[in-house]
């Protein structure tokens, strides 16, 4: 059984970070034990007990926090259907509510990293905390689609949380600040902003591909009109940013104001730190349409008659889902640079010199 517990409590620990005191981990114990004779019904019977632990403190978990009690159920549901190989989906209502922000980065990484195999986690929050900011992709916004009691409720998937208004995306928005003083998500310097997920995935990846070797801190709003909330942001929190959107209209007339906002209407400052993708009218559309079929849309029969962008209005697939599949295929070294068309390897390493060179400009 000390065995048993032993175990339990490392595996446990492993994803319960927080300390009592300076060093104090919490540990699990089960054991044995009978009912006292004045139990009338269950006198000598034997049963489980059950303690959370700290050093030399054994508690009974009534004793214990609500946070601490609910992280520890949760674990040991995890761990059953990991073990049992039972499919579970738990529906979960603002997890890990009764805990502070830190602690509910361990309730992630519970989620993320035990029984992922066996168990779904579906999740309501308004916490930025329980939000990653690098798989917004996972994300939906619920809100009321009017201000009267009796409004419909509609869901927005990931690719159109650009639609969600900012009341009810401020969670992603405070999550893509959150823990600023540590700088764990936006940084002081090499903040490159973007209309959306697609765009910090495709980036992400052709960094990789080009071999570049300057630093680079892709930011994602989710959708070119948060773009100006963004900037705001950063300049009001004092950190630089260069821009980088698509070269269509509502990227244009972004464009043009964030050129007469910020940088006083003028052509040469802005184009140091605005820039429009240099290849068709969106980023899509920096792959050849062969290229694109086989790497990204992962279907070479598929008919692209125009551009890519083009294809993309109708085809009714998650734009976000694609550049993440395609990225995750570029980390793994699935697809590398030699493998593409010579246009689409000319495009990927302009585009990526020309935000290098605001970069640069930026340093």
């Amino acid at each position: 059984m000390n065995r048993a517990n032993s175990r339990v409590s490392q595996d446990f620990n492993a994803f319960w970070s927080q300390t009592i005191g300076k060093e104090g981990k919490l540990s699990l114990k089960c054991d044995i034990d009978n009912y006292p004779v004045t139990t009338t019904d269950k006198a000598g019977k034997t049963h489980l007990v059950f303690w959370i632990c700290d050093g030399n403190t054994q508690l009974y978990p009534k004793q214990r926090s609500q946070g601490v009690r609910w992280f520890v159920s949760f674990y040991l549901q995890l761990k059953a259907s990991e073990k049992t190989k039972s499919r579970r989906v738990f529906l979960l209502d603002e997890p890990g509510a009764n805990l502070h922000s830190k602690a509910q980065g361990d309730v992630l990484k519970l989620i993320n990293k035990l029984g992922k195999d066996t168990s779904t986690v579906v999740y309501t929050t308004h916490s930025p905390q329980m939000i990653e900011y690098p798989k917004l992709f996972r994300v939906h916004a619920v809100q009321r689609d009017g201000d009267l009691e009796d409004s419909p409720t509609t869901i927005i998937d990931a690719h159109r949380l650009g639609a969600a208004t900012t009341d009810t995306l401020s969670p992603v928005l405070a999550a893509m600040g959150a823990d600023l003083s540590q700088h764990q998500v936006v940084k002081k310097k090499n903040n490159v902003l973007l209309e959306e997920m697609s765009g910090y995935y495709y980036l992400t990846a052709f960094w990789k591909l080009a071999g570049s070797k300057r630093v680079a801190h892709f930011i994602a709003a989710t959708g070119v009109n948060k773009i100006e909330v963004l900037a705001n942001m950063f300049r009001g929190w004092g950190l630089d940013f260069v821009v980088a959107i698509d070269d269509d209209k509502q990227g244009r007339e972004v464009f043009k104001n964030l050129k007469k906002e910020h940088f006083g209407d003028s052509e040469e400052i802005a184009k140091k730190k605005l820039l429009k993708l240099p290849h068709g009218t969106g980023i899509e559309d920096t792959f050849s349409i062969e290229d694109f079929k086989k790497y990204v849309l992962d279907d070479e029969a598929a008919v692209i008659a125009a551009s890519v962008t083009d294809f993309l209005k109708t085809a009714g697939r998650s734009k976000p889902v694609m550049a993440f599949h395609f990225a995750l295929a570029v980390e793994q070294d699935a697809i590398k640079m030699a493998d593409l068309s010579p246009d689409t390897r000319a495009r990927i390493e302009s585009t990526v010199k020309a935000i290098e060179e605001m970069l640069a400009e930026d340093a």
